[in-house]
């Protein structure tokens, strides 16, 4: 049984990496790759996607609280674009069509973004969440965080 292309999308509001499965899942082997063009930083926003809108996102998405800053809703609102303009990224016909599986691990309130940032040809796609923050783990750390994921499903019988 051929295992189906995943990728690894590990993300937080500042950080997002994209990794293919090698679906190699020997004990010495490495699982994970990093995607080409699969490394977004939140300070070079502009290079990979180009000028954010200036629109009234935060407050559409109840960032607007009593008592939070200016400061923190810019940073929100950057965060928030960033996130988007990775789940555009990643649903653009040339990468959408590079992967079958998706696996996302993110902080809960960044899966909340990137969810809601989701196509619906992502989101068919998505077959695992982990609620964790990886972006500053080693690659064995996070291949260890979705290994079960990896590993087909064998039906019995065949």
């Amino acid at each position: 049984m051929k295992a189906p292309k995943t990728w690894v999308l590990v993300a937080d509001g500042g950080v997002a990496i994209v990794y293919a499965s090698t679906g190699d899942t020997g004990e010495h082997q490495a699982r994970l790759r990093p995607v080409p063009e699969g490394r977004f930083g939140r300070d070079d926003r502009r290079r990979h996607f180009g000028q954010p809108p200036d629109t009234g996102i935060a407050n559409a998405r109840g960032d607007a609280h009593h008592g939070v800053g200016s400061q923190e809703r810019r940073t929100r609102l950057a965060e928030l674009q960033f996130l988007e303009g990775v789940m555009e990224w990643l649903g653009s016909a040339p990468q959408l069509n590079k992967f079958e599986n998706l696996i996302v691990a993110a902080p809960p309130r960044a899966l909340g973004e990137l969810r809601s940032a989701m196509s619906a040809a992502i989101l068919q796609k998505l077959s695992h969440e982990i609620h964790a923050d990886l972006t500053k783990s080693p690659i064995k750390e996070i291949e260890n965080h979705v290994l079960s994921h990896l590993i087909p499903i064998k039906i019995a019988g065949r």
